[in-house]
């Protein structure tokens, strides 16, 4: 009987704290036990320069959505449904303050476990006594367990719920200074940015709106605030991500790119959605739970409906203009005509080496081997690409080539450009 009892209040628990219930399992899955996400940690332990750059933005970043997970869950903690003051019952106040603990602990336990897991599959690591070692993630996970064990067992709901304010502003400027470079480097000044705002205002409209009650007044003026201080932040900081370039010498940019380009990451980029999203669901849902509005079942069945009608499908292959007049040349001429004009700025009456490149499948890893490889060689050797006349590779291997490809043409075949960021 009593197991019942426990059962039930476990799985009551769970239902008021099913948005931080879901991000937690989902991120603890994705980070732990896909074999893609091992992938990137294999590439990641193999780097030789700025290895520790690499690894320390995963762990930080992680650790982030592990305390917006536990802030998330003991916000709803705090917050019962049906407006109830104090919650239903001793026992179940003592699962929800557990759960909070157990459900913020687990994004950064699947990083560990995942890093664990990708460490055993690699004889030769460079790392293992890095920052990817395992004392340093068993360290990280013990310092996430006591400041959430601290701050769930020292602090009244009341203390924890004024700081929610200061925990959106973190978010949206955690996500505005990461994702707005990231769209104007690709598209510009455009709906891109436009949308990042309107997300970020969202995150302000919901928070003032959990606040509507009349002894709230003061606490929905400093929202108002903050989201005008936002918008001052967000237009300066476009126009100079946008305009700043073009004052700037050629080598301020490689160098900015070569320092970001550890943070663009597949596990940074989960770890920063994840975020977001658990802030702004958490905040829905408890509005929802303040008004006795089921906001969470509403948006998920928005969501199953638009993936039944295609409404938000952005997804259409970009297609080229074909030009079916256009007869492929034969191999032999193919190669004639490139190795006639490769030889141009060649030593005459030397042999001039060829290279014919194979790069292997094999997922993520297979396709960051193929960059990085052909990378390194292009660092090392700056003629290398003009030696090579075919890349041939396999599922993973020829999205690297790809890659590598494509910043050659990127770089207007200027083989002297470095293209050491691929690594």
């Amino acid at each position: 009987m009593i197991v019942l009892k426990l059962i039930n209040c476990i799985i009551k628990s769970i239902g008021d704290l099913i948005v931080p219930f879901i991000i937690a399992v989902g991120s603890l899955m994705i980070f732990g036990f896909v074999p893609q996400t091992k992938d990137v940690y294999r590439s990641i332990i193999e780097i030789e320069d700025d290895s520790i750059l690499h690894a320390f933005w995963p762990i930080l970043f992680v650790s982030i959505l592990s305390m917006s997970v536990w802030y998330s869950s003991y916000l709803l903690y705090s917050t019962p449904p049906n407006s109830t003051p104090q919650l239903r019952n001793n026992q179940e106040a003592k699962t929800k303050k557990f759960l909070a603990i157990v459900l913020g602990c687990m994004p950064i336990f699947g990083l560990s476990w995942g890093i664990y897991s990708a460490q055993k599959d690699i004889k030769d690591t460079y790392l293992l006594s890095g920052i990817f070692s395992n004392v340093i993630l068993l360290g990280v996970d013990a310092l996430i367990i006591i400041i959430c064990c601290y701050l769930t067992y020292s602090k009244s709901p009341r203390q924890m719920e004024e700081i929610d304010t200061l925990f959106v502003n973190f978010v949206s400027l955690f996500f505005t200074l990461i994702s707005l470079p990231l769209i104007i480097n690709t598209e510009g000044l455009g709906w891109g940015v436009i949308w990042i705002v309107i997300i970020q205002l969202l995150l302000y409209i919901l928070l003032y709106c959990s606040y509507s009650e009349n002894s709230n007044r003061i606490k929905q003026h400093k929202i108002v605030i903050w989201a005008m201080r936002f918008l001052f932040f967000a237009l300066i900081y476009t126009l100079l991500i946008y305009y700043l370039p073009y004052y700037l010498p050629s080598s301020f940019s490689t160098s900015f790119l070569i320092f970001v380009e550890p943070i663009i990451q597949p596990i940074i980029l989960v770890s920063i959605s994840f975020t977001l999203l658990v802030v702004g669901f958490t905040i829905i849902q408890k509005i929802g739970d303040k008004k006795n509005f089921p906001a969470i079942t509403f948006l998920m069945a928005l969501i199953v409906f638009n993936g039944f009608t295609s409404c938000n499908d952005n997804h259409e292959i970009r297609r080229t203009a074909e030009n079916s007049t256009s007869v492929l040349p034969t191999l032999t001429d193919s190669f004639n005509k490139w190795l006639d004009t490769a030889r141009k700025k060649y030593p005459q009456g030397e042999p001039y080496p060829v290279y014919i490149v194979s790069a292997q499948g094999g997922g993520i890893y297979a396709a960051y081997h193929a960059a990085t490889t052909l990378a390194k060689l292009t660092d090392d050797i700056p003629s290398f690409p003009q030696h090579i006349f075919a890349i041939s590779g396999v599922s993973g291997g020829s999205l690297g080539a790809s890659v590598f490809a494509s910043l050659l043409k990127a770089n207007n075949n200027n083989s002297q450009t470095s293209i050491k960021y691929l690594g």
